[in-house]
């Protein structure tokens, strides 16, 4: 989705302007508002139409390899549609702002978390200084930075970053939406990486809510949040149950994702963990097998989740033969 470029308004684009076809706007209305800052810029658009449309069709490829999980594509489409567009509007422009958003998400996802964390902050710093506090956009780079400070275990700064993120969204959005439910998971991680269990079980039971309010019972995102409170209650000793949460994470993952997708190895490895601390080595040992196949080929051998999945393996193997 392609947010209004009246910086004053939050809701989605669709309508181009005629002359440059770079600016969307949702109403004539707000066409007319952003007028005054739009004309500076829309006859270098319109100038540009060829290369902005290779710059854009650039970072949708670097979006469809990300959902392929395809990172080292993705990472390239990314930061060639970003060269392009600093070179044609410049390194304070909100396309500029949504491939950093884009370069930092798959450095979390290789596992490069001090990049993440650069790439999130250029985000956020163009952002702030476009649309100010109170916008989606900046949210949304919150949600990016704040997530790449808990990653390298800055959890003080993690929280504040987050808890402005979701402040911004609930006052947007109303607090029964998918993205304040994202909001409320991510808040509730730092808590619980700061040993806050109760609290954030509190923050993981809102977003459960949330997303089965909007989303259904048949959506990847409910498969996060089952996750999230099973973690939770694990942390607590409520064993059984947090199976039965990690449980029907892996369910949705499976019928939705496949069983060799890497979102589903993540969901069956919280099983093969739990099964590990309940001292239940061959069933730990026969999902750590499945999950350590998938991770190594989908993320690569020298990975984090997959290197500690191979050390899991190793542990559980030499416990079950000490027993």
């Amino acid at each position: 989705m392609s947010t209004c470029a009246n910086i004053s308004c939050c809701n989605e684009g669709a309508k181009q302007c005629s002359k440059c076809k770079s600016a969307l706007y949702c109403c004539r209305e707000c066409q007319i508002q952003d007028w005054k800052v739009h004309k500076k810029l829309c006859n270098t658009f319109a100038s540009n139409q060829a290369p902005l449309a290779e710059a854009d069709a650039l970072f949708n490829k670097g979006a469809h390899f990300q959902l392929l999980h395809q990172m080292d594509a993705a990472l390239v489409f990314y930061r060639q549609a970003l060269e392009i567009y600093k070179t044609l509007l410049g390194e304070k422009h909100v396309n500029a702002a949504k491939s950093y958003i884009g370069i930092g998400t798959i450095m979390q996802e290789k596992g490069r978390y001090s990049e993440s964390l650069v790439a999130f902050q250029q985000a956020l710093a163009i952002n702030q200084e476009l649309f100010g506090e109170n916008h989606a956009l900046t949210a949304t780079s919150y949600q990016g930075y704040g997530t790449a400070l808990r990653r390298n275990k800055q959890y003080d700064q993690a929280l504040v970053a987050l808890n402005k993120g979701l402040e911004i969204r609930k006052q947007l959005l109303g607090e029964n939406h998918p993205e304040t439910a994202d909001s409320f998971e991510s808040v509730s991680l730092v808590l619980r990486d700061k040993g806050r269990f109760d609290d954030a079980l509190i923050g993981f039971g809102k977003a459960l809510s949330i997303r089965k309010r909007v989303l259904g019972d048949n959506h990847t995102d409910l498969s996060i949040a089952y996750t999230n409170v099973g973690v939770i209650l694990e942390a607590k000793g409520q064993l059984d149950e947090a199976l039965r949460q990690y449980q029907s994470a892996a369910e949705i993952d499976e019928r939705l994702l496949g069983e060799n997708h890497v979102n589903t190895a993540r969901s069956r490895n919280c099983m093969g963990l739990l099964l590990h601390k309940k001292g239940l080595y061959d069933e730990a040992l026969k999902v750590y097998a499945k999950t350590y196949k998938i991770f190594e080929q989908e993320l690569g051998k020298n990975h984090p989740e997959t290197t500690m999945t191979r050390k899991h393996m190793l542990l559980a193997q030499q416990r079950k033969n000490y027993i």
